[in-house]
């Protein structure tokens, strides 16, 4: 009986909603533990793959122009990801990402 017990089902309009352990909303991975670890190792693998791709393709590579693709691309994914995330409890298990 209650929240903790795993055999507790959810009904809406009298049809149960299946259980999931996580889900994609606006962009945003949110764990059933609400651990945000799964959604900072996405974000780091999307950064990685835009700076390996300017890497690769950028023949001019002067500091200026690699600064200002650097701002335009992958530094808004990295702060999408912290301004979502200021607002989560911090726990020693949270802190890897």
């Amino acid at each position: 009986m209650g929240r903790g017990n795993g055999q507790h089902r959810c009904v809406l309009d009298g049809q149960e909603i299946q259980r999931v352990s996580e889900q994609k909303d606006l962009g945003v991975l949110i764990a059933d533990n609400l651990n945000p670890s799964a959604y900072c190792v996405t974000v780091y693998k999307q950064a990685s793959r835009v700076l390996a791709m300017m890497q690769r393709t950028i023949i001019y590579k002067k500091k200026v122009a690699l600064l200002r693709l650097y701002k335009t691309l992958v530094r808004p994914l990295v702060e999408y990801c912290s301004l979502l995330l200021l607002g989560l409890p911090t726990t020693r298990k949270t802190r890897s990402c």
